[in-house]
């Protein structure tokens, strides 16, 4: 649901929600312009660097959520 609700909006405010535009970081447009379908909004560092950044976003939310999961069961 959030790649069909949030992401879209985000993308769609442009740079005035955070001074820089948001669109090509946010995850799903990046792996799409890794695969060469970038639909208009191209990573700034290449297609290859796309990869690496969704790699690392994805390594980063695990580890938060295994830090979650250590501290809700003991």
């Amino acid at each position: 649901m959030q790649a069909l609700a949030v992401e879209p909006a985000l993308a769609a405010t442009g740079d005035w929600l955070a001074g820089i535009d948001i669109g090509p970081w946010l995850p799903f447009p990046a792996l799409s312009d890794f695969q060469g379908q970038s639909g208009g909004v191209a990573f700034p560092g290449g297609p290859y660097l796309a990869c690496l950044h969704v790699a690392c976003l994805t390594a980063a939310l695990l580890a938060a959520a295994i830090k979650v999961q250590d501290r809700r069961e003991p």
